[in-house]
């Protein structure tokens, strides 16, 4: 598990920045390599960047 967050986290900074085509492309990449389905994937890389309160 430790390293699909590693790797969402990693992705979430490029996926914020890139076009339509681009965030897709990333959305496929991360689908592939974790095996999460696209909604989570999704949900996933916006969260990776929104701050946690500790």
């Amino acid at each position: 598990m430790a390293s699909r967050k590693a790797i969402t986290r990693s992705q979430a900074v490029k996926y914020r920045d890139a076009s339509k085509a681009g965030k897709a492309a990333i959305l496929d990449l991360v689908c592939a390599v974790t095996g999460f389905n696209r909604d989570y994937a999704r949900r996933a890389l916006r969260q990776a960047l929104v701050p946690r309160v500790v």
